[in-house]
């Protein structure tokens, strides 16, 4: 993984001791999406998180390293596989995303968030033109 050298100083936390550390560890993010564990969810990043010994032996095959080429918004890279073949990937947060995948993202954001009264939620934003502000409150402060 390449990213600014800005957020290395920040998010590169090599050996996470608690939920929080995880949540700004490249190694530890990439372990998780890898092994399909959802990041959306504050819930997921327990202390017991930081010592799951699958996870750390995934971290350890990740590398993250400093790009002045990559800037702030950038994240560039490639999954190596085991037969050697790599996978490329690059993500820019500035860049113009669909309203389809934005949707989606932010749906799955709002289920890791607020579980299953996420739906409702969403339905009254959805439909705030016949809703009042202090209904889309209260669902929140239900959830």
């Amino acid at each position: 993984l390449r990213t600014s050298p800005r957020w290395l100083s920040v998010c590169d936390i090599q050996q996470p001791r608690t939920g929080l550390e995880v949540k700004f560890s490249y190694a530890w993010l990439a372990a998780m999406v890898l092994s399909g564990i959802p990041t959306a969810s504050d819930r997921v990043y327990t202390d017991a998180l930081a010592y799951d010994p699958a996870l750390a032996a995934f971290a350890a095959k990740i590398t993250a390293s400093a790009d002045p080429a990559v800037t702030d918004m950038q994240a560039v890279g490639e999954v190596t596989l085991i037969d050697g073949s790599t996978l490329p990937f690059a993500h820019d947060l500035s860049a113009r995303l669909s309203t389809t995948v934005l949707e989606s993202s932010l749906r799955a954001k709002a289920n890791g968030m607020l579980g299953a009264e996420a739906g409702q939620v969403w339905q009254l934003g959805a439909d705030l033109d016949h809703h009042m502000a202090n209904d889309l409150g209260t669902a929140l402060r239900a959830s």
